[in-house]
């Protein structure tokens, strides 16, 4: 089952505003983990449950990286406002992405299903 787009879950003024923090987010600092992976993260009104959502891609996104290695692995995270728990998630998915095991079972995965 396809899981739902952004403008089918908010208005299109929140998905527009979405989009447009997610942009911001891209171009900041602290979105690069080192060894492919990036994390944009914001924090917006009106969320009321934290979503990340992960992503792949074949080609390597165009972004700066604090290891210089192509971002290939992308975890977005939509948080409601709430600082600590935003930190608090951000370190573990941090934890999580120093894994060797996890980031090549994440590459090697052919659908959502298998990853």
């Amino acid at each position: 089952m396809p899981w739902p787009l952004p403008s089918q879950l908010w208005p299109a003024r929140r998905a527009a505003a979405i989009e447009t923090a997610f942009v911001e987010a891209m171009q900041g600092e602290g979105v690069s983990l080192g060894s492919g992976v990036i994390i944009p993260h914001i924090e917006l009104e009106g969320v009321e449950q934290t979503l990340i959502a992960l992503m792949t891609f074949s080609r390597p996104l165009e972004v700066r990286t604090t290891d210089g290695r192509p971002a290939d692995i992308l975890f977005f995270v939509l948080a409601k406002p709430d600082p600590h728990g935003h930190l608090l998630l951000l370190a573990h998915l941090a934890r999580l992405a120093q894994s060797r095991t996890l980031l090549d079972g994440i590459r090697k995965a052919a659908t959502p299903r298998r990853s």
